[in-house]
């Protein structure tokens, strides 16, 4: 009980004297040591509050051991998404970086948090949606690819695959 309180300062200490679960204080109930699952379910439940519980969130996270982006980006991928974009805006790359090393990791698209199923943009982290307008290149490169995979041209004389041969 006194380590999670001591390690924090001033407003911080103050905020999270706020948080109570049931009748306890959550240094009190961390102490106590409920079960892990029931930690993890209250961690999600606050990280879906954007600024209500940030003390809250690292105290629980600190508890279970876990990197509360890891924990966000994995319960709540497009909104991580975002997130790591206004980070980015921000100028707070670090965390923003954290955040989509986090999307990545669990096969979300880390411009719009969508799940990744194709093995191209697992690899690169970017949905197919999403990477021209990432990259503008690509739309030059899936144009030519759609082009030189065609049946059709291959079969006709003079055409760009027939060419490139």
């Amino acid at each position: 009980m006194t380590s999670i309180s001591a390690n924090l300062k001033g407003t911080e200490a103050t905020e999270l004297a706020r948080w109570h679960h049931g009748e306890q204080s959550i240094p009190e109930w961390l102490a106590s040591g409920p079960d892990r699952e029931r930690v993890v379910e209250a961690l999600v439940r606050v990280l879906d509050r954007p600024g209500l519980g940030g003390v809250f969130a690292r105290v629980l996270a600190s508890w279970l051991e876990l990197d509360i982006d890891q924990v966000y980006a994995s319960h709540y991928p497009r909104k991580a998404a975002w997130l790591a974009r206004e980070c980015r805006e921000r100028g707070e790359n670090p965390h923003a970086e954290n955040l989509q090393a986090a999307l990545v990791a669990l096969m979300f698209c880390a411009n719009c948090g969508r799940p990744l199923t194709d093995p191209l943009s697992a690899d690169r982290g970017i949905g197919p949606d999403c990477w021209p307008r990432i990259d503008p290149a690509a739309i030059e490169c899936r144009s030519s690819q759609q082009l030189s995979l065609d049946p059709r041209d291959r079969a006709r004389p003079g055409s760009q695959a027939a060419r490139a041969r």
